[in-house]
């Protein structure tokens, strides 16, 4: 189908509604790619109906070869978007068109059928676009993650996106996009339902530029006035479509006959029919080579082990992490036979998806008040109990001079961590007990009991100590 260039146009975020993101089948928690299926156009009265549609393509595409072949490293999410009205937009013809006026529906992702003289052409507002990788770019451990939008229209269509030709607001081409979109409609006449899908999404996933081509003069048009479509050439794989012709490929790609040769018996790419009634879903040996290429290179491992944070800094010694304050970043600890908590001899990974956390062989200080050695591969060498967390009392207020630090109240609880009642030069002084919020000190004194004042930096950091009497 034709590609379209999403144009990001000002940022708007996506429906307010709620979406809700469901496993389609068995989740697989090895190697794998994420594949979710959304629908735009679907009323809370019609989840149903996309759930059924949503099924059906992810047993259709697990059905077809090589996703067949790796069940095993693919799992579909459901994702239900409700959308306040039932189908989709359509966009006014412009000036010399069929004379199409605008339709506009109140949806989820604002998909929308083209200009009126394109009928087969979707697309979706740059910004909706932009929206998607803040809805699920986190998802993503690997490459990318990839999202099929069921268009709730019975009309023939969709399209599906190339990364690296996703227009950013600036003009420049993104290729750093961690979720690639398709769009398909619930066109089934014959066996579109199936082909439509399938196509869609091996230009999406599969990054496969051939495309069909019957006759230069069904595509002058859209050749000569694009009206926002993208006919994607550079962005194709380089074993996928050329420039040149070589043995057994054929003239005709891109809907153009000049430039473009094809994987000459890619029968489903091409759009070519088995029959009066009956389209191709299978991929060539070529192409199926290609998408299996793109299975290993997206696919991630899910981690079922011991979540936790852990320091942004380390150091030589166990002691040299006493004072450090745990980030909100989450890690995981594997194997090991740990229970409850990291321990020696478990893998450390910096995700769920399964990277390993680089511990450049120093102590690192975790959310349990423990100090872990880390080797360069992740695996805990060591591990070191910290002092616990005492309170004590300081003043509400300073001074420039030690002298005039001895005069405050002592009117204010404040939380450090360390091995003495009262810091020391070098302790960090923490405004909660969970050491995430750090003291200023301004570089002033403070007064502490026993008639002993220090002077804090603005990093919370005891530089000096003296004793008032």
């Amino acid at each position: 189908m034709k590609k379209l260039l999403f144009i990001l146009l000002a940022f708007i975020s996506l429906s307010a509604s709620a979406q809700v993101i469901t496993t389609i089948g068995t989740e697989n928690k090895g190697k794998h790619v994420k594949f979710f299926i959304a629908g735009d156009g679907f009323t809370s009265s019609q989840q149903s109906t996309f759930n059924s549609e949503a099924l059906r393509i992810a047993n259709l595409i697990k059905a077809t070869a090589p996703y067949s072949d790796n069940l095993d490293q693919i799992n579909f999410y459901r994702v239900n978007t409700i959308s306040v009205q039932s189908g989709v937009s359509i966009a006014a013809s412009p000036p010399g068109g069929n004379g199409q006026a605008a339709v506009n529906k109140d949806t989820y992702f604002d998909v929308y059928r083209n200009d009126g003289d394109l009928y087969y052409a979707h697309n979706m507002l740059g910004a909706n676009r932009l929206a998607v990788e803040t809805l699920l770019g986190n998802k993503s451990g690997g490459e990318r993650v990839f999202l099929i939008i069921v268009s709730n229209h019975t009309g023939y269509g969709g399209v599906g996106e190339f990364k690296s030709h996703t227009l950013l607001a600036d003009g420049s081409l993104d290729d750093v996009a961690k979720v690639g979109v398709m769009i398909t409609s619930m066109y089934n006449l014959y066996n579109y339902e199936d082909f439509l899908p399938l196509h869609e999404f091996s230009h999406t996933f599969g990054q496969l530029g051939d495309e069909y081509y019957y006759s230069d003069a069904d595509y002058q048009d859209l050749i000569s006035t694009p009206r926002g479509l993208h006919l994607v050439q550079e962005g194709a794989k380089a074993g996928n479509i050329r420039t040149s012709a070589a043995t057994g490929w054929v003239k005709g790609a891109n809907y153009s006959d000049d430039f473009y040769w094809r994987p000459g018996d890619d029968k489903m790419m091409y759009g070519a029919w088995k029959n009066g009634s009956e389209i191709y879903t299978e991929y060539s040996a070529h192409n199926e080579a290609l998408v299996q290429i793109e299975i290993d290179k997206n696919s991630v491992s899910i981690i079922d082990g011991i979540s936790f944070s852990m320091s942004s800094g380390s150091a030589t010694t166990a002691a040299g992490v006493q004072n450090y304050s745990t980030t909100v970043t989450r890690y995981y600890a594997q194997g090991g036979g740990c229970v409850g908590q990291p321990c020696t001899g478990a893998i450390m990974y910096t995700k769920s998806t399964g990277t390993l956390f680089n511990g450049q062989n120093r102590w690192w200080k975790a959310s349990n008040n423990k100090a872990y050695k880390i080797d360069t591969e992740g695996k805990i060498l060591q591990v070191s109990a910290l002092a616990t967390i005492k309170q004590f009392q300081m003043s509400g207020s300073n001074s420039s001079s030690s002298s005039g630090a001895c005069s405050l109240y002592l009117n204010n609880g404040k939380w450090y961590i360390g091995t003495n009642s009262i810091p020391g030069v070098g302790d960090r002084i923490y405004a909660n007990s969970a050491c995430t919020l750090t003291f200023t000190g301004y570089n002033k004194w403070w007064r502490l009991a026993s008639g002993v004042v220090v002077k804090v930096d603005y990093s919370g950091y005891v530089t000096s100590i003296s004793t008032c009497y």
